[in-house]
């Protein structure tokens, strides 16, 4: 099944209640990868990690409804820059006929750490059955990752 444009974007406030996992810390993390960036990517001193608020490091996953049963207790996508300043948004962005959309949006806090949440629902509230390539993206330096969710 494919995304289409109905798709519901995660709003940020879900994203400012879920618990900070490894805050202001980058260890056990994995840096996105700044090899693809640009010269207009931050400053060299500047690096970008992240991980699963579960502790997985996989770039690719599958979330099914019978396991996780709600959005709330799907792992979150954890970033952290180091060092925490200046802030920076994080995009979490999806592919949908060739495009990037976004799905949701947030800034790093005062520690460095941002924490973003995935929206497993399609148009009509069920959960999306499928799977998509995803990317985390810090201005130029992204993540590829590819997530799928099954109502089964």
């Amino acid at each position: 099944m494919r995304r289409s444009t109905w798709r519901r974007v995660v709003t940020t406030a879900l994203v400012s209640a879920t618990l900070l996992i490894g805050a202001g810390t980058a260890a056990g993390a994995v840096p996105l990868d700044a090899s693809r960036a640009p010269s207009s990517a931050p400053s060299a001193s500047q690096k970008f990690f992240w991980k699963w608020s579960d502790g997985s490091q996989k770039t690719s996953r599958l979330f099914r409804e019978k396991t996780y049963k709600t959005q709330a207790k799907l792992p979150h996508l954890v970033i952290t820059a180091v060092p925490a300043t200046p802030k920076h948004d994080v995009l979490l962005q999806f592919k949908q006929k060739g495009k990037w959309v976004l799905e949701n949006k947030v800034t790093t806090d005062s520690k460095g750490v941002a924490n973003i949440d995935l929206n497993p629902f399609c148009s009509n509230d069920t959960w999306c059955d499928g799977t998509w390539s995803y990317r985390l993206k810090i201005g130029s330096v992204y993540q590829n990752l590819k997530i799928g969710f099954s109502e089964k």
